[in-house]
């Protein structure tokens, strides 16, 4: 009974998502400016609360994501170190973690 609204929901879900995706490929040419990031576009689009609004939650998604990424090098630390049990104390696991988190991001 929902299998079929589900799948049709993602079907619907992918078709805008292609459909916006192609119109926003054209909105640099349509309104002549480089909308290289996401704050680029929040300014051409939206009004300055709103632009600052975006800034403001793409700059708490980054934070966010440290965070994650942070806690999960840190409990990993106990779980390569010493076979999950706590035997890294709490300053040498911050210290390493903050070594280790540029490594997360690294791309490519």
């Amino acid at each position: 009974c929902g299998l079929i609204p589900g799948i049709l929901a993602i079907q619907i879900f992918a078709a805008t998502h292609c459909f916006l995706g192609h119109r926003l490929a054209e909105v640099p040419n349509q309104i002549h400016k480089d909308l290289a990031t996401f704050g680029d576009v929040a300014k051409a689009c939206l009004c300055r609360m709103g632009w600052h609004f975006v800034c403001f939650l793409v700059i708490l998604n980054w934070a966010s994501r440290c965070s994650i990424y942070l806690i999960q090098i840190l409990q990993s630390i106990d779980t390569i170190f010493c076979q999950g049990t706590q035997c890294v104390t709490p300053m040498w696991k911050v210290v390493s973690g903050i070594c280790l988190t540029p490594l997360a991001f690294r791309t490519g």
